[in-house]
């Protein structure tokens, strides 16, 4: 999954800071996005997908009902956003 590979960039990346006696943590925004008329998950499929999928330490996503089908862009609907952490 696209998103894993985020994740670890993100933690290779914050692993470069040397900073000492501080906590490390990587931060990665998922803003999916579904197609107009394609083959797409609902809302709550992707989320419970996300969820059970991606290993991290803190997760919180937003998907309001009324962008669920307003936030259309060059064909795709943009409904919400993920918060994923991953402690280093």
């Amino acid at each position: 999954m696209e998103i894993n590979k985020t994740i670890s960039q993100a933690i290779s990346e914050v692993r470069q800071i040397r900073a000492t006696k501080t906590e490390k943590i990587a931060i990665v925004f998922v803003n999916p996005y579904f197609v107009i008329g394609g083959d797409n998950f609902t809302v709550q499929e992707f989320v419970n997908k996300i969820t059970t999928e991606i290993p991290c330490d803190a997760i919180a996503w937003v998907f309001p009902k009324i962008s669920r089908d307003k936030d259309i862009y060059n064909n795709a609907k943009f409904p919400g956003q993920f918060l994923i952490i991953k402690a280093n």
